[in-house]
Protein backbone atom coordinates (compact mmCIF):
# COMPACT_ATOMS: atom_id res chain seq x y z
CA UNK A 1 0.00 0.00 0.00
CA UNK A 2 1.32 3.31 -0.83
CA UNK A 3 1.05 5.72 2.12
CA UNK A 4 1.09 9.80 1.51
CA UNK A 5 2.44 11.52 4.43
CA UNK A 6 0.53 14.66 5.28
CA UNK A 7 0.17 16.91 8.18
CA UNK A 8 0.23 21.22 9.16
CA UNK A 9 3.78 22.97 8.59
CA UNK A 10 4.41 23.42 12.39
CA UNK A 11 7.67 23.24 13.82
CA UNK A 12 9.69 20.48 12.89
CA UNK A 13 8.06 19.86 10.51
CA UNK A 14 11.09 17.85 8.16
CA UNK A 15 12.00 15.47 11.35
CA UNK A 16 8.63 14.55 12.24
CA UNK A 17 7.70 13.94 8.37
CA UNK A 18 10.92 12.15 8.10
CA UNK A 19 10.64 10.01 11.11
CA UNK A 20 6.58 9.19 9.88
CA UNK A 21 8.52 7.98 6.78
CA UNK A 22 10.87 5.76 8.22
CA UNK A 23 8.10 4.07 10.58
CA UNK A 24 5.72 3.88 7.87
CA UNK A 25 8.51 1.63 6.09
CA UNK A 26 9.13 -0.26 9.02
CA UNK A 27 5.58 -1.88 8.96
CA UNK A 28 5.67 -2.84 4.90
CA UNK A 29 4.50 0.90 3.59
CA UNK A 30 5.32 2.53 0.49
CA UNK A 31 5.83 6.00 1.30
CA UNK A 32 5.49 8.98 -0.12
CA UNK A 33 6.59 12.04 1.58
CA UNK A 34 5.87 15.72 0.11
CA UNK A 35 9.51 17.35 1.23
CA UNK A 36 10.79 15.00 -1.16
CA UNK A 37 8.74 16.23 -4.25
CA UNK A 38 11.34 17.23 -6.33
CA UNK A 39 10.19 20.70 -5.85
CA UNK A 40 13.02 23.47 -5.05
CA UNK A 41 12.19 24.44 -1.42
CA UNK A 42 11.90 27.94 -2.37
CA UNK A 43 9.47 27.57 -4.75
CA UNK A 44 5.82 28.73 -4.49
CA UNK A 45 3.65 27.26 -2.64
CA UNK A 46 1.72 27.03 -5.41
CA UNK A 47 4.33 25.10 -7.20
CA UNK A 48 4.54 22.91 -4.28
CA UNK A 49 0.93 22.42 -4.09
CA UNK A 50 0.64 21.37 -7.42
CA UNK A 51 3.79 18.73 -7.19
CA UNK A 52 1.88 17.72 -3.75
CA UNK A 53 -1.76 17.37 -5.35
CA UNK A 54 0.05 14.88 -8.58
CA UNK A 55 1.77 12.80 -5.50
CA UNK A 56 -1.31 12.02 -3.62
CA UNK A 57 -3.47 10.74 -6.00
CA UNK A 58 -1.17 7.95 -6.88
CA UNK A 59 -0.87 6.89 -3.05
CA UNK A 60 -3.68 4.44 -1.78
CA UNK A 61 -3.93 5.81 1.77
CA UNK A 62 -3.51 9.21 3.81
CA UNK A 63 -1.08 9.63 7.08
CA UNK A 64 -1.73 12.32 9.07
CA UNK A 65 1.47 13.30 10.99
CA UNK A 66 0.87 14.22 14.42
CA UNK A 67 -2.28 11.48 14.92
CA UNK A 68 -0.21 8.36 14.02
CA UNK A 69 -2.90 6.28 11.93
CA UNK A 70 -3.62 6.04 8.73
CA UNK A 71 -7.07 7.90 7.88
CA UNK A 72 -8.33 7.25 5.02
CA UNK A 73 -8.04 4.83 2.23
CA UNK A 74 -8.14 6.31 -1.15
Amino acid sequence: MKVYISGLPYNEVERKFNKAEEKLQLLGYQTVNPLNNGVPKDSTWNEHMRADLKLLLDCDAIYLCGVGSILKEL
